[in-house]
This record gives C-alpha cells, sequence and structure tokens, in this order.
C-alpha cells in the first residue's frame, strides 16, 4: 500500500531510480505469472527466488566497486599520510578479527570468512545505494539470513551431515542477527556523516573520531539498557508479544528449524537459486553498461537491486511519487521540480 512518508521522501530521488524500482519489481511479479503458467511455482513470500537474484548483484556490484577505485585504494596504502593507511589497515584488520572471533565460537573458518566478506559487500553497495538513490530506508538489503542460504546452495548439505559439521552449522547459526538487523547498513550513516562535515567545516578525521566514540557510547547504552529490561521483564514482556512470540521470536526458530533440515538433507549444490543469484549479478553489470554507455537509459543497477528485496514495500509508493514528478516536469519545468 502507498506510504505517505515514502512517498514524500521519494520524491528526493533521481526519476530514473523510483521508475526502474516499480517497473522491475511489476516485471519480476509477471514473470512470475508466466511460470507458474509453465508449471514451476513459487516456493512463497520472500523466497520466491528474488533475494538470491539480489544477492548476486550484491556481490557483483561490490566487486564492481571496488575495481573501479582501485588506483584509491592503492593510493591509499602507498600514501604518506597515516590517516589514509590507518582507514585500509581498520578495514582489513577488521575483517580478520571478524573472521577470528567468528571461528572461536565454534564455526567452521570457511563459513565465518565467507559470512564477513558477504557482510562487507553489503555495507559497501549499501552505501553507495544511500549516495546514489537517497533511499528512505534501510531495507535495501536481504534478510531472512539468505548469506547462509547462499552458502549452503553452493556447497551442498553434506558438509554439514556429521555431528561435527553440524555442530559447525549451529553456531554459525547464532550469527543471523548480523543479517536480519541493520548491522551492514550502519557503514552508510557514517559516510554521510564524514560528507555532512565536509559540508560544514568539520574535518574528515575528527568526523571519524565522532563517529567511533558514538559507536561505543550506543553499544553501552544498548546493552545496558536491554540486558536490564530483558532481565526485569523478560524479552518477550518487554516487547508486548503475546502467544506464540514476536517476530524476533518466530524467526530465531524458524532459522534454527532450517539448520535442523540441512543436517538431514543430503542436497548437493542447488542448480536454481544459484542460476537466479548469476541472473541478478549478470543483470546489474548489464544496467550499469548501459547506463554508461547511452545517458538517457531508464534504468539503474541500485534500482533493479531495491525491487529485488523489498520492493513490495516501495513499489506502489514509488510508482505515485514517479508519476508526480513527471507531471511537474512535462508541464512546470525543472524549476517547479526543484521547488516541490
Amino acid at each position: 500500500r502507498p506510504l505517505p512518508h515514502l512517498i514524500g521522501f521519494g520524491y528526493l530521488m533521481s526519476t530514473d531510480n523510483l521508475f526502474t524500482i516499480w517497473v522491475t519489481y511489476l516485471a519480476q511479479q509477471f514473470m512470475w505469472v508466466l511460470f507458474t503458467a509453465y508449471g514451476f511455482r513459487r516456493p512463497g513470500w520472500h523466497i520466491g527466488q528474488e533475494h538470491q537474484q539480489s544477492m548476486g548483484a550484491i556481490i557483483a556490484l561490490a566487486v564492481v566497486l571496488i575495481w573501479s577505485n582501485r588506483s584509491a585504494i592503492v593510493g591509499a596504502a602507498n600514501s604518506p599520510s597515516w590517516g589514509q593507511r590507518l582507514r585500509l589497515i581498520g578495514a582489513c584488520a577488521g575483517l580478520i578479527v571478524s573472521v577470528w572471533f567468528t571461528t572461536n565460537m565454534g564455526a567452521p573458518w570457511w563459513m565465518a570468512a565467507s559470512l564477513m566478506v558477504i557482510l562487507y559487500a553489503e555495507a559497501l553497495v549499501y552505501a553507495r545505494i544511500r549516495s546514489e538513490t537517497g533511499l528512505p530506508s534501510y531495507w535495501a538489503l536481504p534478510f531472512l539470513f539468505q548469506e547462509r542460504d547462499m552458502i549452503v546452495d553452493i556447497t551442498g548439505a553434506r558438509p554439514f551431515t556429521t555431528p561435527k559439521g553440524f555442530a559447525g552449522l549451529a553456531n554459525f547459526s547464532v550469527l543471523g542477527w548480523m543479517t536480519t538487523g541493520q548491522f551492514p547498513q550502519t557503514g552508510a550513516y557514517h559516510v554521510e556523516n564524514v560528507r555532512l562535515g565536509r559540508e560544514t567545516g568539520i574535518s574528515p578525521s575528527a568526523m571519524l573520531w565522532v563517529n567511533v566514540l558514538a559507536i561505543v557510547a550506543g553499544l553501552v547504552i544498548a546493552y545496558w539498557t536491554h540486558l536490564r529490561t530483558f532481565h526485569d521483564m523478560g524479552a518477550l514482556s518487554a516487547i508486548g508479544a503475546e502467544g506464540d512470540g514476536y517476530y524476533e521470536v518466530k524467526w530465531a526458530r524458524g532459522s534454527y528449524a532450517k539448520a535442523i533440515s540441512i543436517g538431514q538433507s543430503r542436497t548437493g549444490f542447488d542448480l536454481i537459486p544459484n542460476l537466479f543469484r548469476l541472473g541478478g549479478a549478470g543483470m546489474v553489470i548489464l544496467l550499469a553498461n548501459l547506463r554508461a554507455r547511452y545517458g538517457g537509459f531508464p534504468f539503474t543497477p541500485w534500482g533493479y537491486l531495491i525491487a529485488s528485496t523489498y520492493g513490495t514495500t516501495y513499489w506502489t509508493s514509488f510508482m505515485i511519487t514517479w508519476a508526480a514528478q513527471k507531471i511537474i516536469l512535462r508541464y512546470w519545468g525543472a524549476k517547479s521540480h526543484a521547488r516541490a
């Protein structure tokens, strides 16, 4: 249904991105109508391979972004400025420490490394989504632990059928909160703070330190308030849950139930979801090349990615906003559009 805040803030987005989001979402729904007519039924809500497309798109866009900025990365590594080198060292050290910590939790090292690389890719791509589109929401990345699904679809379930393998999968599944919450998205807001600092005369180094202190203070406050409240009232009572539990409880049960089914399965490489991931990667690369080659090409890779993750929420609101933009531009011009 149309949401007023998405319609209003969506007006700050470009016409091309708005158009891409609602058109590609409807195109995907029409695709499933055709597939159903030929006997290929959609599995269910949010598991109809749209998120598989978006995972492939995220990996492809992250590789493209890193490759296109390779000169800046090499320049930072060889920079005489300690600030530039320290940021690059911090990013690499953070990845290594995250893998080490996750492995010490009991997750297999190769799964820990895969998850952290994917989370880094998601953080990078979401930051670019914010800068390219101005999307007024953090819902632009897959959820429901698509990262684990991607790993298992590639490796198959056989590594987890032994007691040791299943124990590693169970320990790895604890990390689902990092993908279902807003963990990868937070990096984009720190990048925005640096940009705002530059526009107001605050140095990037000073703003980065402010971000670090805000993270530390926020963690302390969050842990204290949540642990104290949950200890005194209970986690479910604190959020007003009744019956079977709130969303987090239902998600956790579903996540571990799926882990059990993986451990009991004997499936190998899963072709269909990996084909959709490959298709998503190919689609964003194609759209990026067409945008670079033809200036008036209306479809954007970022809009396609957003439509593949949470398009069901965005498409009606952004279609209304897109129509309003087109009408204002058509009859009253760019100045009226800017004033509106």
